[in-house]
């Protein structure tokens, strides 16, 4: 049964956001551009799994996407869990392409381009195995019986070449191709079938995680060194993404292709959400949508239904969560 469903996170929106408000030219530009791939191929390779463990019995597994913990110190986040009653298991997700390496001697993964590229990167096992020691200590703290973490790397990428070095015994047992990985999480099952937790234990369990998670919501701007004026203002076309779009009778019009939309400003009120700030007044909806009017920003602003707190000028509304999470057509 899945408690936590797996959703786009809030880091991965606002780098769209701010890769599509941020000029090409910007020195900044190709690191934004770079890091939302990366996030937006994680993503995707962490969907993918949703098939394969949609075949396990919802009665015996509950299972959790993006559970992110304040540990003794820091935050630790593991991509999936899976809470059963003999055992935990905690799944990373790589989906890196080419040729990959686990050098367990030196506990780091090697990448190998087809271009003959080499490149170094965090050994996920020693990462997903340092998660599943930072979740048996947050457990502690709650007086939950002890009960094995088991952790796995799932291979996401069904072009990617697994290898790894000689002699080498824990990669073997601990990465996993994505269609194999149920057969994978039967043996694991097969080998912990001595229960530790009631179905009553779980359900406090899973609760108790839910409570205490903690979605990472980072400041771009200020992580980028990205002055708020740098950013592209003005409603984009839903047609051919050109800025900015011109409100007219009650429209949204695009002079470059003649797209007209009712609906293109929510897009903006996300962006401005996402990036500067979840409050917004009527002066800062007009310098950012480039709109002259006062009553047109205050008639756009109503029909969002935000909450808002003071009157007239000093009159602030706030981009809930919710609105910032919502599909936009």
């Amino acid at each position: 049964m899945i408690i936590k469903p797996r959703k786009l996170p809030i880091k991965t929106r606002k780098l769209i956001a701010l890769a599509r408000r941020l000029p090409p030219q910007h020195p900044q530009y190709p690191a934004v551009e770079r890091d939302m791939a990366i996030n937006l191929a994680a993503h995707r390779g962490e969907n993918s799994l949703n098939y394969y463990l949609s075949f396990l019995p919802e009665k015996d597994y509950l299972i959790l996407h993006h559970i992110r913990l304040k540990g003794t110190t820091y935050f630790f986040q593991m991509d999936t869990l899976l809470l059963t009653s003999a055992f935990i298991l905690i799944l990373e997700t790589k989906t890196i392409n080419g040729t990959l390496l686990f050098d367990e001697k030196f506990r780091q993964m090697i990448r190998y381009s087809s271009a003959g590229e080499e490149q170094a990167f965090k050994d996920p096992i020693t990462q997903v195995n340092h998660q599943a020691s930072q979740l048996a200590d947050w457990l502690k703290k709650f007086k939950f019986p002890a009960l094995p973490i088991e952790t796995l790397v799932v291979n996401a990428n069904q072009q990617t070449i697994l290898k790894s070095s000689p002699g080498s015994t824990n990669a073997p047992r601990k990465v996993v191709q994505s269609a194999d990985l149920i057969n994978r999480i039967h043996q694991l099952k097969n080998n912990r079938h001595i229960p530790h937790l009631t179905p009553k234990d779980l359900r406090k369990l899973s609760k108790l995680l839910l409570k205490y998670h903690t979605d990472e919501n980072p400041d771009l701007l200020s992580n980028y060194k990205i002055n708020q004026n740098e950013l592209i203002q003005g409603v984009y076309c839903p047609g051919c993404k050109k800025v900015p779009m011109k409100r007219i009778h009650g429209s949204w019009l695009c002079l470059q292709c003649g797209t007209m939309s009712n609906t293109a400003h929510l897009a903006a009120f996300q962006d401005y959400g996402l990036l500067v700030n979840q409050t917004i007044t009527n002066k800062e909806t007009r310098n950012f949508l480039k709109l002259e009017s006062i009553y047109i920003a205050k008639r756009l602003l109503a029909k969002l239904e935000l909450p808002f707190e003071g009157i007239n000028k000093g009159r602030e509304y706030t981009i809930s969560d919710e609105f910032l999470e919502k599909e936009l057509s």
